[in-house]
């Protein structure tokens, strides 16, 4: 403790999760009573108007809306460039010494993996 200055205390104030799209997870805080915990949209719309109001400066707000707006009529642009942004484009038959690799296992094979180690967990 230095001196002059009160001991810290620590204020839940819950816990916030963006799970994508439009899905978030509030946890309200202990101390708050008859409040619901919050997910799905409503959680969603939490999320975004406390990301909203940290912004330090108006000019970050209505940058933050307008990336916000936009993105929701055009969608997010998730275009690559250059030499690694076409994957396809890659013979992935072969290595890169030019030998041609071997074929990949049976589906059924990994079916018959996947039941079995779900049988091991479960078992």
């Amino acid at each position: 403790m230095i001196a002059g200055y009160p001991p810290f205390e620590n204020l839940d104030r819950g816990s916030m999760a963006y799970l994508g799209g439009t899905a978030a997870v509030y946890k309200k805080p202990e101390w708050v009573p008859g409040m619901p915990n919050l997910f799905g949209v409503l959680g969603y719309f939490t999320w975004r108007s406390a990301y909203w109001s940290m912004q330090l400066t108006m000019k970050n707000r209505i940058q933050l809306g307008w990336s916000w707006l936009f993105n929701a009529a055009m969608g997010r642009d998730l275009t690559r460039f250059g030499k690694h942004s076409a994957p396809a484009a890659r013979d992935l038959t072969r290595t890169e010494s030019g030998r041609e690799k071997p074929p990949m296992p049976a589906l059924k094979n990994a079916r018959a993996a996947k039941i079995q180690l779900d049988r091991s967990l479960s078992g």
